[in-house]
C-alpha cells in the first residue's frame, strides 16, 4: 500500500491520470477511482496497491520504475522501493 501526492504545477488541467510498472509485470490499483484528474496549479493525492508476482522479485526490497500517464501519454517517472513478503527459514 502506497499513498501518492502529484502536485501540477501548469496553467492547464491534467485529465485522466493513471499509473503503471515500467520495470516489472505487475498491477496498480487505485483505491478511489482508476484515472482522476489534477487542476490547474493544484494537487492530488490518494492511495494505491501495487500487486507483483513474488516470483518475480529478486531481492526482499526491489526497486520499482512507475509511469504517470495522462490518457496514453506518459508525462513523468518515479522510483519507489517494493518491500516484497519476508520468508524465514
Amino acid at each position: 500500500m502506497y499513498t501518492f501526492k502529484v502536485i501540477n504545477k501548469t496553467n492547464k488541467e491534467i485529465k485522466d491520470v493513471s499509473y503503471k510498472i515500467l520495470s516489472h509485470k505487475g498491477e496498480i490499483k487505485l483505491v478511489s477511482n482508476h484515472n482522476f484528474v489534477i487542476p490547474k496549479q493544484g494537487l492530488a493525492e490518494g492511495t494505491l496497491f501495487i500487486e507483483l508476482n513474488t516470483a518475480l522479485l529478486k531481492s526482499d526490497k526491489d526497486k520499482l520504475e512507475i509511469g504517470v500517464y495522462s490518457g496514453n501519454e506518459l508525462i513523468e517517472t518515479t522510483i519507489t522501493n517494493f518491500l516484497s513478503p519476508r520468508s524465514y527459514r
